[in-house]
């Protein structure tokens, strides 16, 4: 068998604007991470760069399956393009199928649709005109893109507690992103990211709390994730830390990974308000695999899994759907 690892390229760059554009590619380390497991299951594998020289290869007829990692570039499905052409030639790939992650891209459809089954998420506007703020919205609040991931858009000016900055905010961001701006109520409680792995009955790998080192605000941000060994905290969460809570994360994990159909493996976003009742907030069915930095392998090393077996336990996932 023969596995194309297909990806957008990360440049190299100190240049923070350009970080940010590029911030959900994947690094050549990441792929050679990957390859290496690849080839140590006895499968060859090529490396393969979104745009032309994927859709080149996959039409060739010698590309076997897809591990497909792909982000695209342009567009509101952007991240659907590699499996809607795999699906097009009938070649298995790894991870959710176009409507997912259409959809998963797209937070306040996502929120939406999980909210349609039950799901906790907090209170939210889509906003595409600083003029058409809500008059009644209550501070704090919370913007961001609506459509982007790995934090891009996410910054310490996020959080706002006034209506004018609100409004000034949601105008710069309408105008840099080119895209609505999602509005919803901030909450102040703990902060999870939610590892899922599996199919037909799908298990939670793990919970990671993620806190922030002294005088460092309580946000997520873009810079706080590029520099995260200074400025985050991370501990495994698990039920021994508390049972209850842990309970009630993994079922909102579970149900929104289910309601949105997603495939393999997912990482999953939640916030807690001040009372510990956890919300969903979005949901990564591409998520990170750097073995260094990402969110997903930091809480396989807690869990003192090796990164080969956690990415051959998400491969195995795919082969065996395809029954490979």
């Amino acid at each position: 068998m023969r596995i194309g690892i297909i990806y957008n390229p990360k440049p190299k760059t100190d240049n923070k604007e350009i970080y940010e554009k590029y911030c959900e590619f994947d690094t050549e380390d990441t792929i050679d991470a990957i390859g290496k497991i690849v080839r140590k299951r006895g499968f060859g594998y090529e490396k393969i760069k979104f745009g032309k020289e994927a859709l080149n290869r996959l039409t060739s007829g010698d590309i076997d399956f897809v591990f497909n990692i792909a982000e695209g570039i342009y567009g509101r499905s952007r991240e659907s393009q590699i499996p809607t052409i795999c699906e097009m030639f009938r070649i298995p790939y790894l991870f959710s199928d176009p409507i997912t992650l259409g959809i998963t891209l797209d937070k306040p459809l996502a929120k939406k649709i999980v909210s349609y089954d039950g799901i906790l998420t907090p209170e939210y506007h889509v906003i595409d005109s600083a003029i058409k703020i809500p008059k009644d919205v209550s501070f704090p609040q919370f913007v961001k893109p609506s459509m982007e991931g790995s934090s891009k858009g996410i910054h310490y000016d996020s959080i706002i507690n006034d209506r004018e900055v609100l409004r000034e905010v949601v105008k710069k961001m309408l105008s840099k992103y080119k895209q609505p701006v999602l509005m919803e109520k901030y909450l102040s409680g703990r902060e999870f990211t939610v590892g899922i792995i599996g199919n037909r009955e799908p298990q939670i790998f793990g919970i990671l709390e993620i806190s922030y080192k002294k005088g460092i605000k309580n946000i997520y941000s873009i810079e706080n994730k590029s520099d995260y060994i200074k400025r985050v905290s991370y501990s495994l969460f698990d039920e021994m830390k508390g049972n209850v809570l842990y309970n009630k994360i993994s079922q909102i994990s579970l149900n929104a990974y289910k309601s949105l159909q997603c495939r393999d493996a997912a990482r999953v976003d939640i916030r807690c308000d001040e009372e510990e009742v956890p919300y969903f907030l979005e949901i990564n069915p591409l998520p990170g695999l750097n073995p260094v930095y990402s969110d997903f392998p930091i809480m396989a090393r807690f869990k003192g899994v090796e990164y080969d077996d956690f990415i051959g336990s998400i491969l195995s996932q795919g082969f065996k759907r395809y029954g490979l």
